[in-house]
């Protein structure tokens, strides 16, 4: 209730909505309106809604057809790098395991963070827990927000208060906080460091990304809003560290470089803006 979008795209196959969401749809034609119910799956991302059934009215806008190519001269020229169809190919399977190896050299760092954290024992303190829930929460806002949705009419919607979605929130705020601490604790035993110009050159690009947003530039330009970045950088820097330190040991594995040429900016992301907005202080 209270939810709409207008013109968002939908190509017929990708299943990228709820799972079923597309078959309503076929036969439709432009300007027919189709109405069906959806039960969101069991593990669906946002736990208010995993399970429920919900109805949806779609008026389709227009109907276009992918259509492909010819693989000729021309279509080589129009990307104007190619000189054959055998160069085209080359390109297209070096990018491929390019992006291959990086989603591994990910995969490999999730494995490290989780094997990190199911073998600690950690205390949680409540303090940093009931934190975490309120950056969770703000980061909710955010993504209802590119929705067009408002807060209020999403808990009349699911029938549910703040305190209920601040409960929801607290299991995995309390293993973000354990993620948090058992990092910053191996960071520590590694020795991991972070130059003060790489948080300077951090502070810099939040200077520039919320030149309109005074609360965001007071947190990201404060020693609060330093101490993130620094546990952020070492942080990513230990998993990365470990990564390499094993590569180096095993020369029989394939290289696992990044595909980025930089590593994303600590402050470019939802988490960093919902620790600035409410003023977080880094468990790390």
């Amino acid at each position: 209730e209270g939810g709409s979008t207008e013109r968002m795209p939908i190509i017929l196959g990708q299943e990228r909505l709820i799972p079923g969401f597309e078959q309503h749809l076929l036969g439709a034609k432009v300007d027919d309106t189709v109405e069906f119910d959806i039960t969101f799956p069991e593990d669906y991302g946002e736990p208010s809604l995993a399970g429920q059934v919900a109805h949806f009215s779609v008026t389709v806008k227009e109907l276009r057809e992918k259509v492909l190519p010819e693989v000729d001269d021309d279509f080589l020229a129009s990307l104007g790098e190619f000189g054959s169809l055998d160069e085209l190919r080359t390109d297209v399977r070096t990018r491929l395991e390019a992006n291959a190896l990086d989603r591994a050299r990910h995969g490999f760092s999730d494995r490290i963070i989780q094997y990190a954290v199911d073998n600690a024992t950690v205390e949680l303190p409540d303090v940093l827990i009931d934190q975490e829930v309120e950056v969770m929460h703000d980061e909710f806002r955010a993504t209802l927000a590119r929705q067009g949705l408002t807060e209020e009419a999403y808990l009349k919607a699911v029938e549910k208060t703040t305190d209920d979605m601040h409960g929801e929130f607290r299991p995995d705020a309390g293993r973000r906080v354990k993620t948090l601490l058992v990092l910053s604790r191996v960071a520590d035993i590694e020795g991991t460091k972070v130059a003060e110009m790489d948080i300077e050159a951090e502070v810099a690009q939040g200077r520039a990304r919320y030149a309109d947003d005074p609360k965001l530039l007071e947190y990201f330009d404060s020693e609060r809003g330093r101490s993130f970045i620094r546990s952020t950088l070492r942080r990513s820097r230990v998993v990365e560290a470990l990564i390499d330190g094993w590569l180096a040991t095993h020369p029989e594995h394939p290289a696992l470089p990044h595909l980025e040429d930089a590593p994303p900016s600590v402050v470019a992301n939802e988490q960093a803006q919902a620790n600035a907005s409410i003023g977080a202080t880094d468990p790390g």
